[in-house]
């Protein structure tokens, strides 16, 4: 890697930011449901994280004496003055914390002692409000650790407190969840083990440290896996707007330097090629701020906290820049390559399988996620996640013949789409096939098998249905300047100059159709097209089998699936590719059971739906056992 170029990238963004120091409350144009205030204090607050790294890495401390300026005006201002309970400012203080305690001479001394117990009393606020109990637990462990440091005054109880929550947390193998009942994410990265990793490099905790370290290695193993040999990251999850601030992680593993020679080289891979992948698409705008969106400005895939100034948490991954100048890694005269025997890998605790493949790495994610978040069908739902097609989101377009769905199972009800509500059901399991039971609206109960196979998955859906519908099976969904589209009685396939997306029908009556989606709906390309498969559905139940694919080899442009053999036999299906083996049962005890208990709880009132839950494992343990 080029550390003077990284350096040179980071001025370029910190200079448009620094800037607007001097705009207090005002940045952007898009606001979060915290206010338009916020939106600046984000930014400002955000900025920090490419402060430290360039000013360690430069000694220049012209962005230092514009922050210290900016910071007492900022907290005098009434707008950031007050703190309330689950304050989105509390997230912010993390940063600053940090920054002066790495640069003390620089700023803490500087102050006066009045100056310094004002700051002081400012952190403590989040030691005065509530906080949600997740990652931002984290922002108060860190704030209250720094604070420590800088002043000899003891929060010993709130840090060890904090911890004991942050430990709760710990799922094994390297994997938390985001609060006792929250899904499992990037937030692992960027949020629990980053900051981890920073307590690792500033505060001498033996114990905690050694837990730190065990912890982070035991991740690396598994994180390497959502990224593909190109540096695409698989984008699933929330808060994608912060974009690179996935390597953070790996930013952090260097810099305290945990990994051994054969890792450390393939992370450096995996941060160089990611960089680069980022450096092609269209993240800032002309005036050099970074947009609202992924790989080019889409405000579809916003949440509610996102706003103009929240997308600057990518700045982690910056932090790499505490290595030094002296670090192995710039001395490098060029990168290793970094090779993933290609195949299924079970992340037990991430609950997902990712199968790592010739065209990417795809996700299959297997969690019950029922936190109300907008994006929830979209960012955890889908099937399946691609490195290399990212994912649609809804557009708002209610034209079933530009429905974003990808990867997706998706109904027709009376008019109306009706995606996927929740998963509500998850079996675990110990090979790589994934097993859920979902429903879609009030009137479909769907239990879904999925098998990884390569570069394509079979889908095995059985469908309950109360009424008459239609549904549509589709596939991944590629850039739409297509070379080539192939239906058949079948298969529907769509081809551009980088890849085939295929679905092929096995079992079923649905008719295979190219769905061409709208506008700004996918995360990588404005325009997109999918292979779907287009079915009626009648009262009752009904079977449907689907291999779904996308390889980036022209020499399957005819049968993208051709090594993939499938055998029915009753009510078993055989499905064999190369020397692997699964079986399914399609009907069975189990199946019956979960069917006529969900559909019972649906109709039930929402004060019977955990009762119903339980019912239910019970009878799914059950069939499963016996």
């Amino acid at each position: 890697m080029n550390r003077d170029i990284i350096i040179l990238r980071l001025r370029g963004i910190l200079n448009p930011l620094v800037h607007e120091f001097g705009h207090i409350g005002h940045f952007g144009d898009h606001s979060s449901v915290n206010g338009p205030d916020i939106s600046w204090f984000e930014m400002f607050c955000r900025s920090s994280w490419g402060i430290i790294a360039y000013t360690w890495a430069t000694s220049d401390n012209t962005y230092l004496e514009k922050f210290r300026e900016t910071l007492l005006k900022a907290i005098a201002d009434k707008r950031y003055a007050e703190f309330k309970d689950y304050d989105q400012k509390a997230v912010e203080l993390v940063p600053v914390a940090v920054l002066l305690l790495m640069f003390r001479k620089e700023t803490w001394d500087v102050f006066s002692d009045q100056q310094r117990r004002t700051l002081i009393m400012y952190f403590e606020n989040v030691n005065n409000i509530r906080l949600y109990a997740n990652n931002w637990v984290f922002f108060r462990l860190m704030v209250c650790s720094v604070l420590q440091k800088l002043t000899g005054k003891d929060y010993g109880v709130t840090i060890a407190k904090d911890w004991r929550f942050i430990d709760k947390c710990y799922q094994g193998e390297g994997w938390f969840r985001d609060g006792l009942k929250g899904p499992e994410d990037y937030y692992n990265a960027w949020g629990f083990h980053f900051y981890s990793l920073l307590y690792y490099f500033l505060f001498d905790d033996t114990k905690r440290k050694e837990a730190i370290k065990e912890r982070s290695l035991l991740f690396a193993r598994q994180y390497q896996l959502f990224f593909d040999e190109k540096g695409r990251s698989i984008a699933f999850g929330r808060s994608l707007t912060y974009r690179y601030a996935s390597l953070s992680f790996w930013s952090m593993m260097l810099v305290n330097n945990l990994l051994d020679e054969e890792e450390a080289k393939w992370a450096e891979v995996i941060i160089s090629n990611n960089f680069e992948w980022w450096n092609n698409q269209q993240v800032y705008d002309k005036d050099g701020f970074q947009s609202l969106g992924y790989a080019y400005s889409n405000r579809f895939i916003l949440e509610g906290y996102s706003s103009s100034g929240s997308v600057y948490w990518s700045l982690k991954a910056f932090m790499l820049l505490l290595t030094g100048k002296e670090s192995a890694i710039w001395k490098e005269k060029g990168l290793a390559s970094r090779e993933v025997e290609h195949g299924n890998y079970r992340l037990v605790n991430g609950k997902m399988v990712i199968s790592s493949t010739p065209s990417g790495n795809v996700a299959y994610i297997n969690l019950v996620n029922r936190r109300g978040m907008k994006l929830r069908f979209a960012n955890y739902l889908h099937f399946a996640y691609h490195s290399a097609t990212g994912f649609n989101v809804d557009n708002g377009i209610p034209d079933f013949g530009e429905i974003p769905d990808d990867s997706s199972l998706v109904f027709a009800i009376n008019g109306q789409i009706e995606r996927k509500t929740d998963n509500l059901i998850c079996l675990k399991r110990k090979d790589y096939i994934q097993k859920f039971i979902w429903r879609s609206g009030e009137s479909v109960i769907v239990f879904s098998t999925i098998v990884p196979l390569g570069e394509c998955h079979a889908r095995i859906n059985v469908i309950h249905s109360r009424v008459n519908c239609t549904c549509y099976e589709t596939g991944f969904a590629v850039n739409s300047a297509v070379r080539g589209e192939i239906i058949n009685s079948e298969m529907s396939c769509v081809i551009n100059d980088l890849y085939n997306s295929a679905v092929l029908r096995i079992l079923g009556d649905g008719i295979p159709v190219i769905i061409h989606n709208g506008n700004k709906c996918n995360l990588y390309n404005e325009i997109t097209v999918m292979p779907s498969i287009k079915s009626s559905i009648k009262k009752g139940n009904t079977i449907m089998i689907t291999l779904v694919g996308l390889t980036n080899s022209k020499a399957d442009e005819e049968n993208p699936f051709k090594n993939v053999k499938l055998k029915l036999n009753n009510n078993r299906i055989e499905i064999r590719q190369k020397n692997d083996k699964y079986v399914v049962d399609l009907e069975n005890g189990f199946l019956l059971a979960a069917k006529a208990l969900i559909l019972e709880m649906v109709v039930k009132s929402e004060a019977l739906i955990s009762k119903m839950i339980y019912r239910l494992k019970v009878v799914l343990y059950r069939s499963i056992h016996n």
